[in-house]
C-alpha cells in the first residue's frame, strides 16, 4: 500500500492551492471533494490487498479532485465534486471500459475494484 499512502501524502499540498494557482483562473480546492477523495482512497485501500504502482490525486481547475490510476495503457479516472463521484476507465483490452456519472452515495462501486483487479494487480 506504500504507493497509495504516498499519493495521499502528496495530495496534502492541494489544500494550500490559492485562487489562480494554474495562472488561468483556477479555483482553490474545495474541502468537501478533498475529504471525499481521502475517504474513497481509504475504502480502496481497505478493499484491495495489493499496492498500485501509479496513482495520482490531482486538483482540477474548478476546485474538485481527480484520482487517477494507470498501468501501461490502462487508465482509470475518478472525479469527485461536492455532490457526486464519477469515474471512467479503459483497461488493457479495448472492450474493458467502465463509466458512471453521479454516484451520489459516495460508496465504493464494485465495478471500480473489479477494474483495479483486472488492470493493476500483478499476476502471481
Amino acid at each position: 500500500m506504500n504507493n497509495l499512502v504516498k499519493a495521499i501524502q502528496q495530495s496534502f499540498d492541494l489544500l494550500d492551492l490559492k485562487k489562480n494557482w494554474d495562472k488561468k483562473g483556477a479555483s482553490p480546492v474545495n474541502k468537501t471533494p478533498y475529504i471525499k477523495a481521502m475517504e474513497y482512497m481509504l475504502k480502496i485501500m481497505d478493499t484491495i490487498d495489493y499496492d498500485i504502482k501509479n496513482c495520482e490525486i490531482t486538483a482540477c481547475s474548478n476546485g474538485t479532485i481527480d484520482i487517477n490510476f494507470h498501468n501501461g495503457n490502462a487508465r482509470l479516472s475518478i472525479h469527485i465534486n461536492d455532490y457526486a463521484i464519477s469515474y471512467e476507465g479503459t483497461g488493457h483490452h479495448k472492450d474493458d471500459q467502465i463509466k458512471t456519472i453521479n454516484n451520489t452515495g459516495g460508496y465504493l462501486n464494485t465495478e471500480v475494484i473489479d477494474w483495479l483487479n483486472r488492470n493493476c494487480k500483478k499476476s502471481a
